[in-house]
């Protein structure tokens, strides 16, 4: 049998000038990093990733692939993937080791929606082998022969491009970007440049079937080669809690497959694949294993636990903030009384501070409320009563409960902001200081205004928002200024460039 593979072997590689092949594999939801470069990172975690292919198990000399990789990505927004790709090939004499580097860019649109593109050069080393083999004809001793049996080493590279967009993944890749013969004298061969003669067209789509314990993912991938008819391949996977998989696959002109595994902690994943060849009499049957250890925190529970601390911060500030009122009403109240004019008949008398304790002057009230609805109320102070102030005190007392306000129309019927820029600063919990903002999103809600400032912080932007009482909106902010307003008007120009917000103007409170 390996007679006959050593035969078939030379008839072609003496004719016959063609790419490097990239073994198939049928699990690639496992690992897309393998025919595509621009999937390194994309689990936003490091990736180490093992593979054993062993095909046609039944005929002594088959193809087998050993593979191994590690990817992951860079940069503070994750924007630069990066990995490295070991290869080995083994089909009949024919041996082939390959190593290949990454690198390259990702455009961020939005949280969980990128654009990567990625390039992976590197080399092959091939060489035959004769152990095992009958040549009755010596062919060995040829001398061309005898130079082709050292090792032989090729240029390689391949490149991609991915676009994500949630659980969207739409790629194309170009696995072999020079062309090289099988065997050849030469130690180096640069070979011919011909990115178009291999490509992979790539889709794929994770849904949520049923609420947090049953995905479905179904991927597409068509394998053009130069001079063949175009490969038609798919793939259907169900995912139970995300923990444990089934699926399987039917890859045109050459058979189906079915497959399993299983998920621990999305850390450790392992993967089994066993094809069938319908297209053969002999009944060849192919089993594929794959294994992945992901290291490191899910990019997407970082930005989670951030926001969270935020939040956290956000509340203790407020909380710090009503207290301040409290303490200031509180003083206020007692200069009223110790100032109150005495009576005739009365002899005066100061009025003790009033003393509270903690729990006095910490309002606790948010936490049996709506939130909401506690945030937008009014801090209204309480003031001294008219028999405790004499209309001679030339208003010594200072009463700082708000002016009743119209109502302001602040959207047009689209929606848009066309309220007033400059505004007076109210006493709710979260108004806004005096000074000039760069606003970049406003909201008549809280927690309309805390998703939009989530989600530019997840982007990158440092954002806060605030309330203002005259108009009742909430306003998501990029920039503050307490005196600076034309410093504001410089930074709006600026990110007037960037294209990424609602909107983008600059709000005065006096």
């Amino acid at each position: 049998m390996r007679l006959l593979f050593f035969k078939i072997f030379f008839i072609f590689s003496t004719t016959i000038v063609i790419a490097q092949e990239l073994p198939l594999n049928t699990q690639v939801f496992l690992n897309p990093y393998y025919y595509n470069p621009a999937f390194a990172g994309y689990e936003s975690k490091t990736s180490l990733n093992l593979m054993r292919r062993q095909q046609w198990t039944q005929i002594p000399g088959a193809p087998t692939t050993n593979y191994f990789s590690l990817h992951t990505a860079f940069g503070e927004n994750k924007n630069i993937p990066f990995g490295i790709a070991f290869l080995n090939d083994t089909r009949s004499i024919l041996a082939s080791n390959s190593i290949y580097l990454t690198s390259g860019f990702r455009a961020n649109i939005d949280e969980d929606h990128h654009l990567t593109f990625a390039l992976s050069p590197g080399v092959s080393f091939h060489g035959i082998d004769f152990s095992g083999v009958i040549d009755t004809a010596g062919i060995a001793n040829d001398p061309a022969i005898a130079n082709a049996l050292e090792n032989n080493t090729l240029l390689e590279g391949n490149f991609g491009v991915n676009y994500h967009n949630k659980g969207l993944n739409i790629g194309i890749a170009l696995p072999n970007l020079f062309q090289h013969k099988v065997a050849s004298e030469e130690s180096f061969s640069v070979g011919v440049f011909s990115p178009l003669n291999h490509g992979i067209f790539m889709a794929s789509y994770k849904m949520e079937a049923v609420k947090n314990s049953l995905y479905f993912e179904p991927w597409a991938l068509a394998h053009y080669r130069e001079g063949l008819p175009i490969q038609i391949e798919g793939i259907a996977t169900i995912y139970l809690k995300d923990f444990v998989w089934l699926g399987g696959s039917y890859r045109q002109d050459y058979g189906a497959s079915a497959f399993f595994g299983f998920n621990i902690s999305n850390t450790f994943k392992f993967g089994y694949s066993y094809e069938f060849n319908f297209n053969s009499p002999l009944s060849l049957s192919t089993n594929e294993f794959q294994l992945a250890l992901l290291i490191g925190k899910s990019e997407k529970k970082k930005k989670a636990a951030e926001l969270m601390e935020r939040r956290r911060a956000m509340l203790q500030a407020m909380r710090d903030r009503q207290r301040e009122q409290k303490e200031q009403q509180q003083q206020q109240q007692q200069q009223s009384t110790l100032y109150t004019p005495a009576t005739p008949s009365e002899t005066p008398t100061e009025t003790p501070p009033v003393e509270t304790t903690p729990a006095e002057t910490e309002d606790d009230s948010w936490k049996n409320k709506d939130f909401e609805d506690y945030l937008t109320q009014e801090t209204t102070p309480t003031t001294t009563s008219d028999d405790q102030v004499d209309d001679t005190s030339d208003n010594q007392t200072t009463n700082i409960t708000p002016e009743p306000t119209t109502p302001v129309t602040t959207r047009n019927e689209e929606g848009i902001y066309i309220g007033p820029t400059t505004v007076k600063k109210g006493n709710n919990i979260l108004e806004l200081e005096e000074g000039y903002y760069v606003v970049v999103g406003t909201y008549p809600s809280y927690r309309e205004a805390e998703e939009y400032s989530d989600q530019l912080f997840i982007q990158g932007f440092f954002t806060k928002f605030g309330y203002v009482s005259q108009t009742g909106n909430y306003y998501v902010y990029i920039f503050y200024s307490p005196e600076d307003e034309q410093e504001c008007l410089d930074t709006k120009d600026r990110l007037l460039t960037l294209r990424t917000f609602k909107e983008i103007w600059v709000l005065t409170v006096e």
